[in-house]
């Protein structure tokens, strides 16, 4: 599906990678940084807009840069808190590393401090709605195992870790460590962008490998195999909240089970709202990022109608 509409045109998607770089640095500069306890060290937050709080929380080896084609339109209707995952994009490692061993435990860990940077930015008693992508789904499941009174709605976005089955993926990622030259490194990026998170090849343009490349650069903690596990489903089997879904249809991860995944979410939460984007592989917010808007504002409780009458 694709839907319109004027007020939810998205940052267009950059052909260069200086243009890339400087839609970065403008959102950037429009920002506010917060920072938040992570052990020693901080977790890093980016705040944009005026309304009630959204805690967006990113993807596997992800940064906030993950919602760079969203946050002009959410920002309109939320204040917007950009998190960077302990041990991903600017913030500190975790105190308790990252054992992929119990991923329910070292997600459990990861959740309390993400739980602390909440209360400390909107106070210890403010409702909030989440929208979460993929690793970042599986945070927010067991932020909302501790949080769950307080959280009006939890949209999940490439959710996996639910415990259905998993086909893997038709390729294997490349490795950095043989590119030489700028040029070979982009091209491992983009290799590895079709592989895991773009579903059409032609949408892998400059800005994705720039994105991509920033975000890797800063990823210390691996969460690659959490995929194929009942991580997050063990996480929303403990609560009753209102869940929403958004799928790529192409979402890799999401094969052969995408069907269940959603019949899944619908057994935990009656009536939940659950939708796939035919045209985007896992990244569906980057891909599809003008319908991906208009589905995320709807499920979070936006009247997009009223508000493209308003424009129009």
């Amino acid at each position: 599906m694709r839907e319109g509409g004027a007020s939810f045109m998205p940052s267009p998607i950059m052909s260069s990678w200086e243009d890339a770089k400087a839609l970065e640095a403008k959102l950037m500069l429009e920002s506010a940084f917060r920072e938040t306890p992570c052990g020693d060290g901080t977790m890093a937050w980016r705040v944009w807009g005026e309304g009630p709080p959204l805690i967006m929380l990113h993807g596997g080896a992800g940064s906030w840069r993950h919602w760079v084609l969203n946050i002009p339109t959410l920002a309109q209707h939320f204040t917007l808190y950009v998190a960077d995952i302990p041990g991903l994009g600017d913030s500190a490692n975790p105190p308790i590393p990252f054992d992929t061993s119990d991923f329910p435990r070292s997600v459990g860990h990861l959740a309390d401090i993400i739980c602390t940077g909440i209360d400390t930015l909107i106070g210890a008693e403010t409702k909030f709605k989440i929208l979460s992508f993929s690793f970042g789904s599986i945070n927010s499941g067991y932020v909302a195992v501790r949080m769950g009174a307080r959280i009006e709605h939890l949209v999940l976005v490439g959710a996996g870790a639910l415990g259905q089955s998993w086909a893997g993926l038709p390729d294997e990622p490349k490795s950095l460590r043989a590119a030489k030259t700028d040029e070979e490194r982009r091209a491992v990026h983009r290799h590895n962008l079709g592989i895991l998170m773009i579903g059409d090849p032609d949408n892998i343009d400059d800005q994705a490998v720039y994105l991509q490349s920033e975000n890797v650069a800063r990823a210390r903690l691996r969460s690659y195999r959490i995929a194929g596990t009942d991580t997050l489903g063990q996480a929303l089997e403990q609560v009753s909240i209102p869940l929403s879904g958004i799928w790529g249809r192409g979402d890799i991860y999401a094969i052969p089970s995408l069907d269940q995944r959603m019949e899944f979410i619908q057994k935990v939460c009656p009536g939940a709202d659950c939708r796939v984007i035919d045209e985007a592989g896992h990244w569906v917010m980057y891909e599809a990022p003008e319908a991906f808007n208009r589905i995320a504002l709807e499920q979070l409780g936006v009247n997009t109608r009223e508000t493209d009458a308003k424009v129009g």
